[in-house]
């Protein structure tokens, strides 16, 4: 919990858990003009860190996500299920998303993979590719790899259904 002064800024340090050689860790939150907000961001960054959201961004990618998810998966999927999310993912995700940090990616690089894949794959096909997705993200939000899944602010894909034909 350090605020001080340099360089006619005030600069915000807050305190983190120790690393695994024992050493303090600190983060940086930022520099401000004036102390009122230098002192309200450290409130905000001091409230975050002690209810558990992790303030030090993730360097996982969307493509090592997906690869811990199958891992994980692996031993509960029927083979043939195993092998269709395998190619979903290495068909139409990982060309896309594949090198984004899981952390960066945004509702609206989501919205503009289905509506390019709308136009190349059928609905049904573009509804899977989404649940398959927002699966892996939801099950990376429940293991806390990221504080907010990017899929809560975008549309399910909903699949046309076939009419019977009587």
């Amino acid at each position: 919990m350090a605020i001080y002064k340099q360089r006619g800024r005030y600069v915000v340090r807050i305190p983190l858990d120790r690393d695994a050689t024992g050493n303090r860790k600190r983060l940086f939150v930022g520099s401000f003009e004036r102390k009122k907000d230098a002192e309200q961001a450290e409130r905000s960054a001091l409230t975050k860190r002690d209810h558990g959201v992790d303030l030090e961004p993730s360097k996982m990618t969307v493509a090592s996500l997906i690869a811990a998810y199958f891992d994980v998966k692996k031993p509960t999927w029927a083979e043939k299920t195993l092998e269709r999310n395998g190619e979903i993912a290495k068909l139409h995700i990982l060309p896309r998303h594949g090198s984004v940090l899981i952390s960066k990616l945004r509702p609206l690089a989501i919205t503009q993979l289905h509506a390019e894949l709308a136009g190349k794959r059928g609905s049904r096909t573009v509804a899977h590719i989404d649940c398959e997705y927002r699966a892996c993200f939801a099950w990376a939000e429940e293991k806390e790899l990221i504080a907010r899944s990017p899929f809560r602010s975008v549309r399910r894909r909903k699949c046309a259904r076939k009419s019977a034909a009587t």
